[in-house]
């Protein structure tokens, strides 16, 4: 699948094609050297050749260059549809289990910022956010994203029902993070990742080992919020996989907004003149009550 799409919609879309290999009783490989994808470099990190193996242990024991010396090969299509609707296989989630090993080292990593950071005690109530910007808003056929009003009246909600709260934050969006620390400096938490204001900026940043860094992140939020107590979300492909990952029963507020139009004009403007001087006017009631 070259280049691919998302990180996360590369990884269902590699679970459902080891899904078929077993069932077929093939033994399947991962190949994402010959067939790069939007998260490999010129040069990646640790000189690794296949991105795959910077996020994901090999799901079997074959090297690539042996493989492509038998003449027994088959190549999987490039075309193979997946959606959101895929996280709640449990088909799959026994194919993730059975076949696919997060490195170490992000998992150690992810558990070390949970304990040290939100977990520092039993009575800690972690509440996690998911709040997605920039092209979220505007992306045809897509599910329309939360206000950051909607937000905010959650987290007033909360603030008011958990003595013990702390938020773990997940946003590509900078101007997101910055007013959300304002207002609650003490309770929000988040992992330095790569964010801006524009999503052209992702594209162009010139940062060292950018798009290898970006997959990196993604993957620790999403084990992050998969630790967490609930998790305030809308259908996106980061909290599914936490959810689809986590070894706990998470409580999940669902924010749904419906799909944008697949009209690219009604697309750009439905949600900031429908959804967003809704959600203002709800979180402007609710504070003066």
């Amino acid at each position: 699948r070259t280049p691919g799409g998302g990180f996360f919609s590369n990884f269902i879309f590699v679970v459902k094609w080891i899904s078929y290999a077993r069932k077929m009783k093939y033994i399947p490989i991962v190949d994402m050297e010959n067939f790069p994808t939007k998260y490999n470099e010129k040069k990646n990190l640790k000189n690794l050749k296949n991105i795959w193996e910077l996020y994901f242990r090999q799901v079997s024991n074959y090297k690539l260059k042996d493989v492509y010396k038998s003449k027994n090969i088959i190549f999987c299509k490039d075309r193979f549809t997946v959606t959101l609707n895929d996280y709640i296989n449990t088909k799959l989630k026994k194919t993730f289990l059975n076949d696919i090993k997060i490195n170490k080292e992000i998992v150690d990593r992810s558990n070390y910022f949970y304990n040290k950071k939100l977990k520092t005690s039993k009575d800690h109530y972690i509440l996690g956010i998911h709040l997605r910007g920039t092209d979220q808003k505007i992306t045809p056929g897509h599910y329309l994203p939360p206000t950051i009003f909607d937000i905010k009246l959650l987290i007033e909600k909360k603030i008011k029902e958990k003595k013990l709260l702390k938020i773990f934050l997940v946003t590509e969006e900078k101007k997101y993070l910055e007013n959300l620390k304002k207002d609650y400096k003490k309770y929000i938490f988040y992992l330095p990742s790569f964010r801006a204001n524009k999503i052209s900026d992702f594209n162009t940043e010139k940062r060292k080992y950018h798009r290898n860094k970006l997959g990196l992140e993604s993957l620790s939020e999403a084990l992050v919020l998969s630790l967490c107590d609930e998790v305030i979300y809308c259908k996106s492909n980061i909290p599914l996989f936490s959810f689809f990952i986590s070894k706990k029963k998470i409580t999940k507020t669902l924010i749904n907004y419906g799909l944008n139009s697949y009209n690219p004009f009604f697309s750009y403007f439905k949600w900031k003149l429908v959804i967003l001087p809704i959600s203002f006017l709800r979180y402007l009631f609710y504070k003066i009550i």
